[in-house]
């Protein structure tokens, strides 16, 4: 992380007029103390390295809705970033289904070589109570590999350990949860649904989380096999080429839809909340997961300046175009939160 930018400023203000005093009689001295603080964005890939100057004309950053002055941008991708403080993958016990949960888990340690490049990779199981049973975070992909592969059969139980349960902390902003779940119960209780997503997501962005919602509801689409077309009499085949390269194959479309239906599937409406709200992405399949990896790895560190003061309620965020009507570009909705 980068070191925090302190800056004191001395207002010096005189009561005068009525009392008759002057400048020197009374003085009232203002201190300001100025933070950096770093949240996570998803920065338009052209933008990245542009100099601060050129970045505080393409957007605004808000707190609370009042403009903040853009410090620095970073990628969290090491060796040019930080990578992930901390990267948690959280088997949620109370939006579960076996069959995903395992194949999850497999799919999981398949990745586990792009899963320690983010960072130092834990096991847990989410309990629903804001609590982690850990499995100590390693660097090392084979045990991370063998690891998330015994723990395939039970991936739905809470999770054993002899630690005690402690508290979702983030040591250094950012770090990533890779939160492993299915569908959030029935229509009846969506909206209790969501208000617990909206608690939790504001509770995981002002810690300093984002979130990989990994949700394998949509079935893996079959391999892509190139089929050797009919032969006929004078056929050149010129034509094969052109049939075995064609991106919009059945089995390519079939695949696509698969996964765009897992990500508008009704039941993951509470798990989309929490990965908005964090900056972070849906994986609604197995065969997906590789590419959200890649994309939360491309995320981006924004520095801005605040002179709020450490503690308090979490604070809104907002990361838009500069120029009236500009869009807004993906970032945490929390800031998080100044630590004393």
């Amino acid at each position: 992380m980068r070191p925090m930018s302190v800056f004191v400023a001395w207002n010096l203000m005189a009561a005068v007029g009525a009392l008759g005093q002057t400048p020197g009689d009374a003085t009232i001295r203002e201190k300001v103390v100025v933070r950096e603080v770093p949240v996570l964005a998803d920065v338009p890939a052209g933008w990245r390295g542009e100099p601060v100057p050129r970045l505080a004309e393409r957007m605004i950053a808000l707190e609370d809705g009042a403009a903040r002055e853009i410090s620095a941008l970073q990628p969290v991708a090491a060796p040019a970033g930080p990578g992930y403080a901390r990267v948690e993958v959280a088997f949620d016990a109370a939006h579960c289904r076996p069959e995903l949960a395992r194949g999850a888990a497999l799919a999981l340690a398949g990745q586990a070589e792009r899963l320690v490049a983010l960072g130092p990779v834990g096991i847990s199981a989410w309990t629903g109570s804001g609590t982690l049973a850990p499995v100590p975070p390693t660097r090392e992909a084979a045990a991370l590999a063998a690891n998330l592969t015994a723990r395939a059969p039970a991936a739905c139980a809470s999770l054993a350990s002899e630690q005690p349960e402690h508290e979702l902390v983030c040591p250094a902003t950012p770090c990533l949860m890779i939160w492993v779940a299915a569908e959030w119960g029935s229509a009846a209780d969506a909206e209790a649904d969501l208000a617990a997503a909206d608690a939790t997501a504001r509770a995981l962005a002002a810690g300093g989380w984002t979130v990989l919602a990994f949700a394998p509801v949509a079935p893996s689409a079959p391999a892509v096999h190139a089929r050797k077309p009919e032969t006929r009499p004078g056929d050149d085949r010129s034509s094969w080429t052109i049939n075995l390269l064609d991106p919009h194959s059945g089995e390519e479309r079939d695949r696509a839809q698969s996964e765009a239906e897992g990500a508008t599937d009704p039941g993951l409406a509470p798990l989309r909340r929490v990965v908005a709200a964090t900056a972070g992405e849906l994986v609604a399949s197995t065969d997906a997961l590789a590419g959200g990896l890649a994309a939360i790895r491309g995320r981006s560190l924004l520095y801005y300046r605040t002179d709020r003061a450490p503690g308090g309620a979490p604070v809104r965020f907002e990361l838009r175009e500069s120029g009236e009507g500009g869009r807004r570009l993906r970032a945490v909705e929390w800031a998080p939160a100044l630590r004393p």
